[in-house]
């Protein structure tokens, strides 16, 4: 049971476990080390990916302890050259195993034993790579897609079946991050029932679980459309996803206590996605499933609230200037550029100012109440 584990601890009672894989070597796609496949599909190599994974599980060894207290995190990692990982706590440099589709199998029955331990148990899977759709079908390919000539998607998992064999674990509570693209693939669409290995059989026959699954998906990506890495970087969707986490993504609906929630969640994502449309060129839109409402973390305290300051018009906010002051003292500056301005600010009172230095617009400012976890301010400026 300890194998591809890079984190493991005793825990007296249920807990979480994360599987976390990331893929960017590719030796049979475009670019690889290997014969190229018939079914390349234009797909290249992913450094980003690698970079996202190895993000995300950095993240649940260091944070991932409330609700449910972490019990184990597995890692598996495809890389043109390959590192060890560095495990955030105890600074040890661990060797990690590729993302063969053979270890992604044998890496997911282990996950579900480990869920299979009781219902208390929590189950946290997250996937960087490429993936390919038709229609609701999501196929995620692991690092030997395409090495068998006649049967590409042998080196290729099926995700939906995934997600609901997994009903039948014991564990209720199940969280999936899927950072990759939905485009519609003709690889899928000319293999009939093919969508990659199902990894698990569903028993039809199998008595119901006592309790309902709360099983949220969230996706970096509409179906239909693709993911956006950045190269060498955790990508756009896993950025996003470990700022909402933190505390982004959460609110104090019940009884005051800070909690991150799928829906919280799934707004921070949107919000913080959109951010980088600037940069990217189009604007990059996330995608979710809820099936019950879980608090995927319990904050201690109430987080910063993350201020978006802008312009209106938005075509002003790249030529502006912006400052923020708490009783007149200046807390932050930043000149132009392309995106909104950001800042982390603790519950209060602030002033927000946008100054031209082209003239192209008139100085503004604006007094608000910043309060978390997310706030807009647009600064209403005229030439």
């Amino acid at each position: 049971m300890s194998e591809f584990l890079v984190h493991e601890a005793q825990v007296d009672g249920p807990a979480a476990h994360v599987l976390v894989v990331g893929v960017g070597n590719y030796p049979h796609l475009l670019g690889g080390s290997g014969p190229i496949s018939a079914k390349h599909g234009g797909m290249g190599q992913l450094t980003s990916c690698p970079e996202s994974a190895r993000a995300f599980a950095a993240w649940a060894i260091a944070e991932l302890d409330t609700p449910v207290p972490l019990g184990s995190v597995t890692l598996l990692l495809s890389e043109a050259d390959p590192s060890p990982f560095l495990h955030p706590t105890t600074g040890a440099r661990l060797a990690v195993a590729p993302a063969t589709a053979d270890n992604v199998e044998t890496a997911l029955s282990q996950w579900r034993a480990r869920g299979d331990a009781g219902a208390g148990e929590r189950l946290v899977l997250f996937f960087s790579g490429h993936g390919i759709a038709a229609g609701a079908d999501l196929t995620l390919l692991a690092e030997d897609y395409g090495a068998k000539p006649h049967n590409a998607l042998d080196g290729a998992v099926d995700f939906r079946n995934v997600v609901a064999a997994m009903d039948q674990c014991l564990a209720r509570e199940q969280l999936y991050f899927v950072d990759a693209c939905r485009v519609g693939s003709l690889a899928l669409l000319s293999a009939g029932s093919n969508n990659g290995r199902p990894i698990f059989q569903q028993d039809l026959l199998a008595p119901a679980q006592p309790q309902m699954r709360r099983a949220p998906v969230f996706y970096a990506a509409l179906p239909g459309t693709s993911a956006y890495g950045i190269p060498g970087r955790p990508s756009v969707f896993t950025r996003a996803l470990l700022a909402g986490l933190q505390g982004y993504g959460a609110d104090d609906f019940d009884g005051g206590d800070w909690q991150v929630t799928p829906s919280r969640l799934q707004d921070a994502l949107e919000v913080l996605m959109a951010l980088e449309a600037p940069e990217l060129g189009r604007l990059p839109v996330p995608a979710a499933e809820h099936h019950g409402r879980v608090v995927i973390r319990a904050l201690a305290e109430a987080p910063d609230g993350l201020t978006i300051v802008e312009c209106d018009p938005r075509e002003a906010t790249e030529a502006a200037s912006f400052a923020c002051f708490e009783n007149d003292l200046e807390r932050a500056r930043r000149g132009p550029a392309k995106r909104a301005w950001t800042v982390p600010l603790p519950e209060g009172r602030y002033r927000f100012v946008a100054e031209f230095a082209d003239g192209s617009f008139r100085r503004e400012e604006v007094e608000r109440r910043v309060h978390p976890p997310l706030m807009r301010i647009p600064l209403r400026v005229r030439p």
